[in-house]
């Protein structure tokens, strides 16, 4: 420990005296000793960010001003690999491009050398400043001391494309004057392919992030050998998901015109089979851990495409999963543990689909888990739970989960319910997936190389499929219901998100052709009108203008008809109040409040809010029905005596204009009889 702090006082000392540095106060000298002590002393206490920045901006204040090469090379050599900051790298590349002839810059030069096999380890290469690191490395390649160093680096560089003509010939040109190196020979055909590539013409991935939602379709459909189709509608989260695993160098040259772009291209409309897109990676080691894996570019893009490679990765995971989650030796840090949470819930997003294995490391997990640990990073994971049977999906998903949000504070328990809305829009384009398309799944749970479980194939049976759904979207109404009753500071924006998830579902459904499957209660119609804000209202309202649509679609005609009749209730009920302002009647009145004991059930439609909810939110409540209830007033003037047809449908519709484009295309459609035109 005394060692230890004896390093931390030896780190604050240089770094106090760097900060106090004066060039005039002539003592340059003392300042190349700290800097010696420093570097013996990084190694066994890390520079901070912030000191690392220290460090950083000393050199560049100085970099012109000391012709000392050994004060520079001990400045440079303090700062991490893991450090680096891609400004700085490109700062100093720029200024070692007008300095790379003097030998006093060797030094630095080969420094700068292994930061870029950092850089590329770390996948830290900066996309937009490839012609910057091309056009000083094929500079310091002619300085015979650096030969066989830049030769690697820079076939490892030609990864990410960008070749150009000139640095072919440059090579070349070296081979005449060194013709025993091997190492220039493969880096000639590396830039000889790399040229090849980016002549042919057809549709292109930008290497190595996927260019877009389309060409990741073609690559997935590719591994599946289906024909190219669009993606469903949750194709901009697979996007999103994209951005997050694939990091493009430059947030801004999403801007920049394709032809502009630093990227190589890889002819997907040449290539038939996996196979012919393999030997893109044929030169690819990839991390033996699996994490480091699902952190790499290319690791991500060969483990899906490489069919080699499935079952490795699933042995893999599995035991990694295992490992660092029963941790009892505390050999793995919660970072680690996090970082490989949020990179399987990216991967899962990438190939939209749930893996076996993690679905079933999440049943074992949560049931004891505890609600705290990890939380953003495992409710993220459930999103893409997978199952094989109804009672799987209870036991292991659905009652863990239950005890846990009922004991929840409301901000998690909206995480909650956005959660269920994404796993059962998830498990439809699953379905749809295996039904339709018939496209098998990847990374399934493997033991003696068979597979061991067949999660998902209950979706291949309609009546089994159906049911599934239809049970799975009541309970996650019930818990939506408990969690709004249950709540009164937060019931209003718990009744918005479980509206919201409502017409996802919706929306989700009549995208994959399994329309209503998911029934609204009756609480979660009623109670947005007793809401403090019409933005609730006009959610209900789009929800129940959507089954009206259900209800005159041709292919759902004859069927549900007891569905429909519910539907056609909630309707005139709620009219019933919007519209003439009556209230309640007995029925609405029971099914609203059945989870409220007799004796308690209230005669009037003001009494039920009574001990629920604030005589302030009732007064609020009343005031956002009489705004909704304005178009009442026209009834009169329409009964007038010689008015005209015209006039009142005017005078109508400059009142409808005052309320959401929604809430007033509901009323008048589902008003006509009782307003006359």
């Amino acid at each position: 420990m005394a060692d230890q702090q004896d390093f931390q006082d030896v780190k604050n000392e240089v770094l106090q005296f760097i900060r106090s540095f004066n060039r005039s106060n002539n003592h340059r000298q003392d300042l190349k000793n700290k800097l010696e002590k420093l570097h013996k002393v990084v190694g066994y206490c890390p520079l901070t960010q912030q000191e690392v920045f220290i460090l950083m901006t000393t050199f560049f204040k100085y970099i012109d001003k000391f012709k000392d090469s050994t004060f520079q090379s001990f400045l440079i050599s303090c700062i991490p690999d893991n450090q680096l900051d891609k400004k700085f790298v490109r700062d100093l590349v720029e200024w070692l491009l007008a300095k790379y002839t003097s030998k006093a810059y060797e030094v630095k030069c080969d420094i700068l050398l292994k930061w870029f096999y950092s850089l590329l380890n770390h996948n830290l290469i900066d996309l937009t400043l490839l012609d910057v690191y091309y056009t000083f490395l094929f500079k310091i390649i002619e300085i015979p001391c650096f030969l066989n160093t830049v030769c690697p680096l820079l076939f490892l560089l030609n990864h990410y494309g960008n070749t150009l003509p000139w640095m072919l010939t440059t090579a070349r040109t070296l081979k005449e004057m060194n013709q025993q190196k091997k190492s220039l020979s493969l880096l000639i055909k590396k830039l000889d392919l790399n040229q090849t590539k980016s002549q042919m013409s057809g549709d292109c991935l930008f290497w190595p992030y996927p260019a877009g939602i389309s060409t990741l379709n073609k690559i997935l459909n590719l591994k599946h050998n289906l024909p190219s189709q669009g993606l469903a509608n949750g194709a901009n989260s697979t996007s999103l998901a994209i951005n997050d695993i694939i990091k493009p160098g430059n947030p801004a040259s999403a801007g920049v015109p394709r032809a502009q772009r630093v990227s190589a291209a890889v002819p997907l409309a040449q290539i038939s089979t996996v196979d012919a897109f393999s030997h893109f990676f044929h030169i690819i080691s990839l991390p033996e851990d699996i994490l480091t894996l699902l952190s790499s570019n290319l690791g991500v893009m060969k483990t899906i495409l490489d069919p080699e490679m499935e079952d490795e990765f699933v042995t893999k995971l599995k035991f990694k999963l295992s490992d660092m989650f029963q941790n009892k030796e505390g050999k793995y840090k919660t970072s680690e543990c996090k970082a490989i949470l949020s990179y399987l819930y990216k991967f899962q997003n990438l190939i939209q689909q749930g893996i076996d294995c993690v679905s079933n490391f999440l049943a074992s997990y949560l049931k004891t888990w505890n609600g705290l640990d990890y939380k953003k990073e495992v409710l993220h994971l459930c999103e893409w739970f997978v199952f094989d049977s109804k009672l799987s999906l209870i036991h292991d998903f659905l009652k863990p989960l239950h005890l846990l949000q009922m004991t929840a504070n409301p901000e998690d328990q909206i995480a909650y319910i956005e959660m269920y809305g994404k796993l059962y829009n998830n498990l439809l384009m699953e379905s749809d997936k295996i039904v339709n398309k018939s496209q098998p799944r990847m990374f399934l749970s493997l033991e003696m190389g068979e597979i061991v479980s067949s999660k998902c194939a209950w979706m291949r049976q309609e009546d089994t499929n159906m049911d599934m759904f239809t049970s799975l979207g009541r309970y996650i109404m019930q818990e939506c219901s408990t969690s709004i009753l249950n709540s009164s500071s937060h019931r209003e924006v718990l009744v918005y998100t479980t509206l919201d998830l409502c017409v996802k579902c919706l929306s989700a459904e009549d995208y994959f052709n399994k329309s209503l499957l998911l029934m609204i209660p009756p609480s979660i119609v009623f109670l947005p009108l007793f809401s403090t804000s019409l933005r609730n209202i006009s959610s209900i309202c789009f929800i129940l203008d959507k089954y009206k649509e259900y209800q005159k679609s041709e292919r759902l005609y004859g069927m549900y008809d007891a569905e429909f009749n519910l539907i056609d209730g909630y309707i005139e009920d709620f009219i019933n109040f919007l519209w003439r302002g009556n209230g309640w009647n007995d029925r609405s009145r029971g099914e609203v409040f059945a989870s409220i004991p007799d004796s308690e059930v209230p005669h009037t439609v003001h009494e039920p809010l009574q001990g629920r909810y604030s005589s302030i939110q009732i007064n609020r409540s009343l005031h956002v029905r009489k705004h909704v209830a304005v178009v009442t007033f026209s009834h009169p003037i329409m009964k007038r005596p010689g008015a005209t047809h015209i006039t009142d449908k005017e005078f109508l519709d400059t009142i409808l204009s005052k309320l959401s484009p929604t809430l007033a295309s509901f009323i008048k459609t589902y008003c006509e009889e009782e307003i006359m035109f």
